[in-house]
């Protein structure tokens, strides 16, 4: 397995005092390297994986050198320059919401040189005036973010993308890096061509999100579905996505009747006043990210570009158009990588009203001609991984060309067993499968299932199929379950359906075992218990946090953020609010001990936020300093509650797989890998450690301990003459932390 490249001491110190990361992700170390050697580059990194810190980083290590982000929207390149200026980063926007003033400060700070980012959109980059005032710039570097939208392959396509290519021989000396969240196999390779990116390489990350829950229930009574989810998370922010105007303003109007302090965010009537709707958006989209409201109904328009970490769910009142909107749509949750819920409630009509939007798109020259059958077969894929029986991680992950390897995730609908099954399942796929193969493989999914419900046609007599033993054998079902079931047994790959525009059904060599009796299968029942009653959530992020200090700190945060005018996540964010109201520093010093806490942060804010702590602490009579002291026995070696997070790596422990392995499988830092194993030995009990230590060093560390105790390291790793690394005393330690608990 490939290494994390060694990036300069300098850099990775200027990351820490930043942005408050003592380590970094493979990928992201991988990525910046490439930026740094000025090779072209292809990165995909699921959304919240921090893809805006590989550009970002090393544009500001390099001191005197400017590099151009392309970015599609404003509000995106209006947080990020916020962002980075919060952390006196000098970063500029050119675009069309700039007044006279800040359009002559932007250009002054570029003139100078003291500006190490410029961000615009690729509509600015195709005027040969601004092109030609970046040559004289010198320009070495361009970023371009949300690159799948170059690709009428992909979700997105916005052909001012397509004229970048053109700065490559404007600008020859200058290196492109493309980055996106959301990319088949069949989209990355339209990105390498269409930005004539030389000799590139290409780093995929890990799609899967394993902090979020999925859930994809059918359709019922829409609003009392979403009044559940909205119960779930009160107080916490999130967006509701519906597929038309009508369906936002009914449900903005429902839910501020009953007290939500919810606005909307959809595209103007034509009877409307354009200019009142434009003032509207944009009021809710700043209302939004500044934190001021927690709750939006939306059209998928709304959240392109919105980097709000806080979200803790998505709600699709409808099907999105394809996999990968719904991937970039429901991945807008949990970016701070704490626990967040994904809710779909989708019906078969969605399909219908999907391809008619998109038909008629086209038809107004709103999308390409050439892409509108690749679009219309996104939404048929998209239908069939809602009605899927398949782990919903496993399905996103394998469609974006990558392999799952957990047997259960513990996150999704059907992994939590969520989902009824057919009790005569074998004998319903046998009966599916039977139709298509009486019919010689040659018909459509459509006609199967009328043949099965028993629907008779002129074509159905004509062929002799209504004297088939098949006919109407499932007539006493819905012929929505049938389609259902179907889709099923395409998802599981045991029917393929073949072409483009006229697609039938074959059956695979899996799907003539189940016919034969020899493989067994499942379908799941159209109704979930999902729809039927309210669903707890299974979030362990809370473990040990104050809820009353968790409050204060956000009271604070706001205050802050209202005077810098920033968001209040540019301050500190949720997760670093969570770990001090976990571990409740009683002073500044042990601020320092919590990831994200910069040390321009410490310094800025410590001493109010000790004095917070302290106020909440004492009048609540809680204990301070959690974790910073000896290991608590019902806790782990480190004094904290486990992170949900963490069990994703069990299975592959279990495996006996080694840290470095997890860290590239589940896309997180080696460090955070190790911690993961630990945790592992700690609550899993494993009989042997052997994996990971070899049984010499294990006696060394050990005996060791057995003279120093296994409270602390440090005592431990002086006995061993400071030639044993900390990692591998933790490991230990871990181990003989459980056999004193088995034996006490």
């Amino acid at each position: 397995m490939e290494d994390s490249p060694k990036l300069p001491k300098e850099l990775l110190g200027l990351i820490a005092e930043k942005w408050g990361f003592s380590s970094l992700r493979p990928m992201q170390a991988k990525a910046i390297s490439a930026i740094l050697e000025r090779r072209d580059s292809l990165v995909i990194m699921p959304t919240g994986g921090g893809k805006s810190l590989c550009y970002q980083a090393p544009a500001a290590f390099r001191s005197e050198e400017l590099t151009v982000v392309v970015s599609p929207l404003i509000a995106l390149m209006k947080d990020q320059v916020d962002s980075l200026r919060e952390v006196n980063i000098c970063a500029v926007r050119i675009d069309s919401s700039l007044d006279e003033t800040q359009r002559r400060e932007a250009f002054y700070l570029l003139n100078s040189r003291q500006a190490r980012l410029l961000y615009v959109s690729p509509e600015k980059l195709s005027s040969d005036r601004f092109r030609d005032y970046l040559v004289s710039l010198g320009v070495k570097t361009f970023a371009i973010d949300e690159a799948h939208c170059i690709s009428q392959w992909g979700h997105d396509f916005r052909p001012e993308y397509r004229r970048l290519a053109e700065l490559r021989t404007l600008i020859p000396q200058a290196s492109f890096h493309a980055f996106t969240a959301t990319a088949t196999p069949r989209v990355r390779e339209d990105i390498l061509n269409q930005l004539a990116l030389r000799n590139p390489v290409e780093y995929v990350g890990n799609f899967d999100r394993p902090n979020l829950t999925y859930r994809i229930i059918p359709r019922s009574k829409a609003f009392e579905q979403v009044l559940a989810v909205l119960e779930r998370h009160q107080g916490e922010a999130g967006i509701i996505y519906c597929l038309s105007r009508k369906e936002v303003d009914q449900f903005t109007a429902k839910l501020r009747g009953l007290g939500y302090n919810v606005r909307r965010y959809r595209a103007c009537h034509p009877e409307e006043d354009k200019e009142a709707n434009d003032r509207e958006r944009k009021e809710t989209q700043d209302a939004f990210i500044m934190g001021k409201c927690d709750l939006v109904v939306a059209t998928v328009a709304f959240g392109m570009g919105i980097d709000r970490p806080d979200l803790r769910f998505v709600v699709h009142v409808g099907m999105p158009q394809s996999i990968e909107n719904y991937q970039q749509e429901a991945g807008r949750a949990g970016r701070d990588q704490l626990s967040a819920e994904c809710v779909l409630l989708y019906s078969r009509k969605d399909v219908n009203t999907r391809k008619e939007m998109i038909k008629l798109s086209a038809e107004q020259g709103r999308a390409e001609p050439a892409a509108l059958q690749n679009m219309l077969t996104h939404v048929d894929e998209m239908y069939s991984f809602c009605v899927s029986s398949q782990c919903r991680h496993k399905a996103l992950v394998e469609y974006f060309g990558q392999r799952y390897p957990l047997p259960n995730c513990g996150a999704c609908d059907i992994c939590l067993a969520e989902v009824d099954y057919e009790p005569d399942s074998i004998v319903l796929a046998q009966k599916i499968l039977s139709a298509v193969a009486r019919t010689e493989e040659r018909y459509g999914l459509g006609y199967i299932c009328e043949l099965l419900h028993g629907d008779s046609s002129d074509r159905m007599e004509q062929a002799g199929h209504t004297s088939l033993n098949v006919f109407g054998i499932l007539k006493d079902r819905r012929i929505s379950e049938i389609r259902s079931w179907c889709n099923q047994l395409i998802s599981q790959t045991l029917l393929i359906s073949e072409g483009q525009d006229y697609p039938i059904l074959k059956i695979s060599s899996l799907g003539w075992q189940v016919l034969r009796g020899q493989k067994e299968v499942r379908l799941a029942t159209l109704s979930r218990k999902s729809a039927e009653k309210e669903l707890r959530a299974r979030d362990t992020s809370w473990e040990g946090i104050s809820p009353e200090l968790y409050e204060a700190l956000r009271s604070w945060r706001r205050k802050i953020a209202d005077r810098h005018q920033v968001a209040p996540f540019h301050i500190l964010s949720d997760r670093v609010l969570r770990e001090i109201s976990r571990i409740r520093p009683s002073i500044v010093v042990h601020l320092q001990t919590i990831h994200g806490m910069t040390a321009q942060k410490t310094r800025e804010y410590g001493p109010e936020i000790c004095l917070i702590v302290n106020e909440v602490c004492l009048s609540l009579k809680l204990e301070m300093d959690v974790g910073l002291g000896p290991p608590s026995s019902n806790l782990s070696v480190f004094g904290k509650p486990i992170p949900a997070n963490a069990r994703a790596s069990y299975p592959l422990y279990r495996e006996g797989r080694h840290p470095a392995e997890v860290a590239a499988i589940l896309n997180i830092a080696e460090r955070t890998a190790r911690d993961y194993l630990c945790y592992f030995i700690y609550e899993c009990k494993p009989q042997s450690i052997r994996p990971w230590i070899d049984s010499e060093l294990e006696a060394r560390i050990t005996q060791a301990a057995k003279e120093h105790g296994i409270e602390r390291m440090k005592p431990v790793y002086l006995a061993l003459e400071e030639k044993v690394s900390y990692d591998s005393i933790r490991i230990v330690l871990s181990f003989l932390a459980n056999q004193q608990r088995k034996t006490a």
